[in-house]
């Protein structure tokens, strides 16, 4: 046909099969001449099956080795070495960090490999993982305690220290709740003296039921004061020694270290030269109150203590709004302060006057000090004393005034300084990142509640697992599809829901009730959509990819054919 040759009867059929046109294509380095379409969708998907293959179990065997470097260095943590004794047994706030850490790995490391490809920094997290000496496990796993909001710096510098090292006693909590503790019980010791101090002045004062001295209501209690004192005061001795031998020289850059180390100082002086030079230790021992404040640097740092912590947050950021605050306040109340005073003038200088009236708005208003204090007293306490001593002793007019000036003031300014106060108190609270975690935390923990109570009362077997008749059971009750709409779950299809939460054995432990229904209450999250369209892209790509390389077959083997005709 047109000056080419028929095919000779030896020409290889064109319904060669994908196995021989392989074996062909291997033996001489060509394609093979006939049907290469066919050869080129069957090499292309054993090449992908092979490749996919491979990626899935490299995979695997990172995921693997990551979360065994986790559990070992977890463990190391609080095994003790070969000649080291035993580390402390763990506490329940530990196993919550090491549990932390490991489901933010699980919850963080891909578990596909489309999931995979679209999460780059995963190859040098297996570089990491795989390298493998013990100092970069301790590391790895104190920065995934860090990445979810931990604190492992107590843990990560007593790792290397023996159980009876100084820096160990310190840096754990019993030895601030001991030390606590024991500033509580002398606090307490020292409101009983004060106690045996006022029945003596009332004794000496003759005051109605004070008949007998102290040291017969109470006796031997000066002695046992003392005492308790000197206990007291080698106690805290002993406790800025340990202090000074477990943080060495960063115990001075601490300044309740040095106000403690001051307090100290002051009670060596007072018991050692109390005989030649005697100080004042009741002062002493009122310093010693200050102490009290080190249970409100305790409490912040410990869990069940965050109504208090957002407390403290809130008015150490609020000292700018208060301040401005009070400037404001002191500005219009010295300026009515000082005119009122001037006005008043004639009033002390009138000769028709009793002098009895005088001195009672001499008590109000007499000086500029007496006025200001006055003006407080009008805004912020009971105002109708000074309105009414004003009215009756000056003139009526200054009723009007009264009334005037605790509206505009009083009630209007005021409540605008307390709104703006309120407002940046909430606004410096909410942006905290400790009150964050800690609401976020007590969210999860509330969550974690309702759905075990959930998981309870549907799984009737009591085996551990919900199936799906026990989960649309449960449904059948009005009170609990209320209740899950109210936590804005979709309710309305029970099968659904059940897959959705479901990882595909067909039925549904606490976990997976926990997490399945934290994931998919309420809308679609930002970062939801966001994945979504990155899946999406990239599976449109790998289309795309697989189209243009099928166009790319078809014009080979449209070469080839045009080539052999």
């Amino acid at each position: 046909m047109g000056g080419n040759s028929p095919p000779s009867p030896a020409a290889p059929s064109p319904l060669r099969n994908a196995a021989s046109s392989t074996a062909w294509c291997d033996a001489t380095g060509q394609p093979p001449p006939n049907d290469i379409p066919s050869w080129l969708r069957e090499a292309l998907h054993v090449a992908r099956a092979t490749m996919l293959e491979a990626v899935d179990r490299q995979h695997d065997i990172i995921l693997q080795e990551i979360a065994r470097k986790l559990e070992d260095s977890a463990t190391r943590a609080y095994l003790p070495l070969p000649g080291q004794p035993a580390a402390p047994a763990r506490s329940q706030s530990s196993d919550q960090t090491l549990y932390s850490a490991r489901d933010y790995a699980e919850g963080h490391l891909p578990r596909t490999l489309s999931e995979a490809n679209n999460r780059p920094e995963m190859s040098h997290i297996s570089e990491r993982a795989m390298k493998g000496t013990s100092s970069t496990k301790n590391s790895a796993f104190i920065a995934a305690i860090q990445r979810r909001g931990g604190r492992p710096s107590r843990l990560s510098g007593v790792l290397s220290r023996p159980a009876w090292h100084p820096g160990r006693w310190v840096s754990s909590t019993q030895f601030d709740v001991f030390f606590c503790l024991l500033i509580l019980l002398n606090t307490l010791v020292m409101g009983l003296e004060l106690q045996y101090d006022g029945l003596q002045r009332g004794y000496e004062l003759g005051y109605p039921s004070f008949d007998s001295p102290a040291s017969e209501l109470w006796p031997h209690a000066e002695a046992a004061f003392a005492a308790l004192d000197v206990m007291f005061g080698v106690a805290y001795l002993i406790e800025i020694l340990v202090r000074i031998a477990g943080t060495k020289k960063h115990f001075f850059c601490d300044a309740t270290n040095w106000f403690d180390t001051s307090l100290v100082m002051l009670w060596l002086a007072d018991l050692s030269l109390s005989q030649h030079m005697p100080l004042d230790s009741g002062m002493v021992r009122t310093l010693r109150l200050a102490r009290v404040l080190r249970l409100v640097r305790l409490m912040r740092t410990m869990q069940g203590f965050d109504a208090l912590y957002i407390m403290t947050t809130a008015m150490y950021g609020s000292l700018v709004v208060l301040f401005w605050s009070f400037m404001l306040l002191l500005l219009v109340q010295t300026t009515i302060a000082f005119c009122l005073t001037q006005i008043l003038g004639g009033f002390f200088h009138a000769v028709d006057v009793p002098v009895s009236q005088k001195i009672e708005i001499f008590q109000y208003f007499g000086t500029a000090s007496r006025a200001m204090f006055t003006m407080f007293e009008l805004t912020l306490a009971n105002w109708t004393i000074v309105g009414r001593s004003l009215q009756e002793n000056v003139s009526e007019y200054f009723a009007m005034f009264n009334v005037a000036y605790k509206l505009v003031v009083g009630f209007a300014a005021v409540g605008i300084i307390n709104a703006v106060f309120m407002q940046e108190t909430f606004k410096v609270a909410s942006s905290d990142d400790n009150v964050m975690m800690r609401q976020k935390e007590r969210d999860l923990r509330l969550h974690t509640k309702k759905m075990k109570t959930l998981f309870e009362a549907a799984d009737e077997s009591g085996d551990g697992v919900i199936d799906l008749d026990e989960f649309r059971k449960i449904f059948e009750l009005e009170e609990i599809r209320t209740w899950l709409s109210a936590q804005d779950l979709p309710v309305s299809n029970p099968d659904l829901l059940f897959k959705l939460l479901d990882d595909g054995d067909g039925g549904l432990t606490a976990e997976e009730l926990v997490k399945g229904v934290d994931r998919l209450k309420g809308s679609a999250k930002g970062m939801d959509l966001e994945a979504f369209v990155m899946e999406h892209r990239a599976f449109a790509r790998e289309v795309f990819s697989r189209l243009d390389m099928s166009e790319r077959g078809r014009g080979i083997a449209a070469d080839a054919a045009s080539a052999r005709f």
